[in-house]
């Protein structure tokens, strides 16, 4: 699983669901890392590849943006484990 899906017609929503709470909660930081995310991906083409570099830009500006949290960067890296059913 990524931090980020494609829901269709070439729109790419942050997986807040499987972030912590105390991130997927806050409206503000959602709404900066998807502007963040949005602007380093204009006129991406969707594949794999690019939702693959989506999702590393997604944990890096998280871990950047809550640098005192030890083990916030192997949690998120962990999401990648989980398979859909």
């Amino acid at each position: 699983m990524r931090l980020v899906h494609d829901v269709g017609d070439g729109v790419v929503e942050l997986n807040y669901m499987w972030l912590p709470t105390f991130i997927g909660m806050n409206k503000a930081v959602k709404d900066k890392i998807q502007e963040k995310i949005g602007a380093m991906f204009v006129r991406e083409v969707l594949d794999d590849s690019s939702l693959a570099k989506m999702h590393e830009a997604v944990i890096q500006a998280l871990v950047n943006e809550f640098p005192g949290i030890p083990g916030l960067e192997e949690y998120l890296r962990a999401i990648e484990h989980v398979r859909e059913g």
